[in-house]
C-alpha cells in the first residue's frame, strides 16, 4: 500500500499495522533517516536487528531463541523472501532510490495492505505542515498565529534537515520569539546540510 511517509513521523503507531516496508523516491537523506526511525521504532517493541544480505541470515537462533527479527536491506533478494519473513511476524525495511529497475517491487508492495510503499521526496509546503503540526501536539507547544506561518516557511524542505531543526526548536526558551527562531535555523541551515551529506558519503 502507497502511503505518505510523513504519516509514519507524525503517528507513533502507525508502523505496527505493517509487516514490511520499500522506502524509496529520489531524497536520499530523507529515505536514510525514515529507515533510522522505522528502526528505532521496532527495536523499542523488542525487535532484533539484522542486516539482510541472503537468505543465510535468516537462519534460527543457536540457543533456540525466538527473537522477533527486524530485516534492513539495501539490495532486494526477491518477493518470495518477503513473504517468507512476513510468515515468521518478522518485519523487512528495504531501501533503494527510485529507478526502472525497481518498479515492479513497487507494484509488489503497493498491492498488498500489510506492505507499506513509501516514496520520500522533497517536501511541499502541505508535507511539512503535517510534519510541524505532529510535532507541536508531541511536543505540548503553543505557537502564536503569526509565529506558525513565519516557521512553516523558515523549516527546510529537506526531512533530515527539517527533524534536526525541530530539535533545536524544542530547545529554544522563548519558541514564539521570531528572531530567537532565525537566529537558531537560520545561520545554521547550510552548514547543517553539507554536514549531513558529507555524512552520506561517507
Amino acid at each position: 500500500m502507497k502511503i505518505n511517509p510523513e504519516n509514519f513521523i507524525v503517528n507513533e503507531k502507525l508502523f505496527l499495522n505493517y509487516k514490511s516496508f520499500f522506502i524509496s523516491g529520489n531524497d536520499e537523506s530523507y529515505i536514510f533517516a525514515l529507515k533510522d526511525i522505522l528502526v528505532k521504532k521496532f527495536l523499542k517493541k523488542g525487535f532484533v536487528k539484522k542486516n539482510l544480505i541472503d537468505k543465510a541470515a535468516m537462519a534460527p537462533d543457536l540457543f533456540k531463541i525466538k527473537n522477533k527479527y527486524i530485516y534492513v536491506c539495501e539490495k532486494y533478494i526477491d518477493d518470495g523472501l518477503v513473504e517468507e519473513i512476513e510468515k515468521n511476524q518478522d518485519v523487512l525495511i528495504f531501501c533503494e532510490k527510485t529507478s526502472t529497475k525497481n518498479k515492479p517491487i513497487k507494484q509488489f508492495f503497493s498491492k498488498a495492505k500489510s506492505r507499506a510503499l513509501l516514496e520520500c521526496y522533497e517536501l511541499d509546503k502541505s508535507r511539512k505542515k503535517n510534519i510541524l503540526n505532529g510535532f507541536i501536539k508531541r511536543s505540548g507547544l503553543v505557537f502564536e498565529n503569526s509565529t506558525y506561518w513565519f516557521l512553516l516557511d523558515l523549516l527546510d524542505n529537506r526531512f533530515a534537515i527539517l527533524n534536526k531543526e525541530l530539535e533545536k526548536i524544542s530547545l529554544l526558551n522563548n519558541k514564539n520569539d521570531t528572531a530567537e527562531l532565525a537566529s537558531a535555523l537560520i545561520g545554521d541551515q547550510s552548514a547543517d546540510a553539507n554536514k549531513f551529506f558529507f555524512k552520506i558519503q561517507l
